[in-house]
């Protein structure tokens, strides 16, 4: 009777009512989905109540299994959220009422745990809540049932319906798996707070990805689809056959080559190369950057070549030799990278420009990040004072032409470092004074760039008022974990203020770490292990495979008041 309704359900020609099954079958599936209307707002969501088989079900032998929801659900989002593994390729699916059958086009495998995941996006139809939770159906062909599990979280602004894909490792080399072209052996989807559980899983080794598979096709989509890796392979054994606290942090995977898009001569010595994308200022110098003329035989030779840091994706170049009007060069650049890593495309790095005879009349200008108005208030009293110059300055005269005073008039000692040949960082040799007026002075009449210029203005001072630290807090614990592995790799830790705001300290040898002057306000605390030694974190990659950083994030928010201190934090980095 019950597949007779199925059918009947499901066959929208026979959408009529039948006298002889008027007694048994009150409501039949024969206006399309439409769930009962009225009542209060739904904000229940739906669940998997019954199945067919039952759940470790051994010995099974079937062609399909059915699904009963605790409501009307969108049949769409019901069959797109089912995962089967192992993979089945043709599958079918029929609906009666709550209850869907899922009809394998295929004959199950002997002595083989299946396991059926439904997802979190199915939703209900009344308020199109979703499942608060992934639901997993495991059966057996054979004698017993696999017990395996991984389980972790993703981390993430939006965490819920992340999917978790699992590759055996023991059926393929590790070196050659690209979840681009092969289908998972395992799938499961995140739940609202980003917690998933692959059960009922083989004793194997396991790869791992999260990926938001935005065309829902069970590949990863480069550059479309968000991606996170972990620190390392999954291995489950018959003494370990559960493998908890597997982390992810997502990312978009940035594979595009940067590329020259412009060069520029605006006088005789200096040429801008704008690039397509932010470059590592590391990568950038002069045999990096080569000059001539188009045969390639006059050679340019180059003085000085820098990242702009307000425009990171332009380079300035100060040539030795002046540059002739009408001629034309060219310029090649290879061996720059991104900031995330990718080479510059070699098809694009030679680029020809024109050259200019005028010579550069221009004045240097100058900003302090910051301080671009004069009394401002609220200014740390912690951290560098950062000084931004138009073009590349005398370092010398620069250097002694600016001071830092109190209220007083006293002069506040402090080091300089230079980023570039047109910014520089001056640090105070001890933390400023709270609530107190300091001023930045710098004689611009003694500032000229490479080729003499002075600047337009005698003068420039911005006064400043310092933030006051009764109305911050402080901050400190312990990070269970070696600090520094052998390769001397350090852990930060940041806290980010839940209003805005991030900081981020390195814990000592003894794992300890203090964050002071917070401003009044909640905290997310998370630390990291920094694996390539520039204190950001490394989020790995897909493929060619590269573990992420160990990270580690701290379970609840921590409230900092003013004056106060919290204490004793512990962050376990495993």
């Amino acid at each position: 009777m019950k597949r007779l309704m199925r059918e009947i359900g499901s066959m929208k020609k026979y959408c009529f009512l039948l006298p002889w099954l008027a007694a048994g079958t009150a409501f039949l599936d024969c206006a399309g989905q439409a769930p009962p209307g009225g009542g209060p707002p739904d904000t229940i969501p739906p669940s998997v109540v019954s199945t067919f088989p039952d759940t470790n079900s051994v010995r099974v032998e079937t062609d399909r299994v059915e699904l009963e929801f605790s409501e009307y659900v969108d049949r769409r989002s019901a069959e797109e959220s089912i995962f089967i593994s192992p993979y089945i390729s043709k599958v079918e699916y029929d609906w009666s009422g709550t209850t869907l059958t899922v009809e394998f086009g295929e004959e199950l495998k002997k002595n083989t745990t299946y396991v059926v995941n439904v997802g979190t996006d199915v939703k209900d139809l009344r308020a199109s809540n979703r499942m608060a939770a992934g639901f997993t159906l495991a059966f057996s062909t054979g004698d017993s049932i696999d017990r395996g599990s991984v389980s972790g979280k993703v981390f993430d602004e939006k965490p819920e319906g992340v999917m978790i894909f699992a590759y055996s490792l023991n059926s393929r080399n590790p070196d050659t798996l690209d979840p681009g072209v092969v289908s998972p052996d395992y799938i499961v989807q995140t739940g609202k707070d980003g917690l998933f559980t692959l059960s009922n899983v083989r004793i194997d080794s396991y790869r791992l990805f999260a990926v938001r598979d935005q065309f829902k096709n069970l590949l990863y989509d480069k550059q479309i689809d968000q991606y996170g890796v972990w620190v390392s392979d999954v291995v489950l054994s018959q003494e370990e056959i559960h493998a908890p606290g597997v982390q992810f942090r997502l990312a978009v995977e940035d594979t595009g080559r940067p590329f020259v898009s412009r060069v520029q001569a605006f006088d005789r010595n200096s040429i801008q190369v704008r690039f397509s994308e932010p470059v590592d200022s590391l990568t950038i110098s002069s045999p990096s950057l080569e000059i001539s003329d188009t045969l390639g035989t006059n050679r340019i030779d180059i003085r000085l070549a820098y990242r702009v840091t307000q425009a990171p994706s332009v380079v300035q170049i100060q040539t030795k030799q002046e540059l002739k009007a009408g001629e034309i060069y060219r310029l090649i650049a290879t061996g720059i990278r991104d900031t995330v890593g990718n080479v510059i495309d070699s098809s694009s790095s030679a680029v020809f420009f024109e050259g200019v005879d005028a010579p550069d009349t221009v004045s240097p200008r100058l900003s302090i990040a910051g301080l671009e108005k004069d009394s401002v208030r609220g200014y740390p009293v912690v951290g560098p004072i950062v000084f931004l110059f138009s073009e590349a300055v005398d370092v010398p005269a620069v250097e002694k032409a600016f001071t830092v005073k109190d209220e007083s008039g006293s002069t506040v000692r402090g080091s300089i470092h230079w980023n570039s040949p047109a910014t520089f960082l001056w640090t105070p040799q001890k933390p400023l004074t709270s609530k107190r007026w300091y001023a930045v002075v710098v004689m611009m009449d003694s500032v000229l760039d490479l080729a003499g210029n002075l600047a337009k203005d005698s003068i420039m001072s911005r006064s400043f008022l310092t933030f006051d630290l009764n109305e911050t807090g402080s901050l400190d614990g312990r990070v269970s974990a070696e600090t520094k592995d052998s390769s001397g790799k350090r852990i930060y830790v940041q806290a980010r203020n839940l209003n805005g705001g991030l900081r981020q300290v390195f814990a000592g040898q003894d794992g300890r770490f203090k964050f002071e002057q917070l401003p009044e306000g909640r905290y997310s605390l998370s630390a990291f292990k920094d694996s390539r030694g520039n204190g950001t974190y490394n989020h790995g990659h897909v493929f060619p495979f590269a573990p992420s950083d160990a990270f580690a994030v701290y379970p609840d928010t921590v409230r900092v008041r003013a004056r106060w201190g919290v204490e004793d934090i512990k962050i376990d980095l495993k």
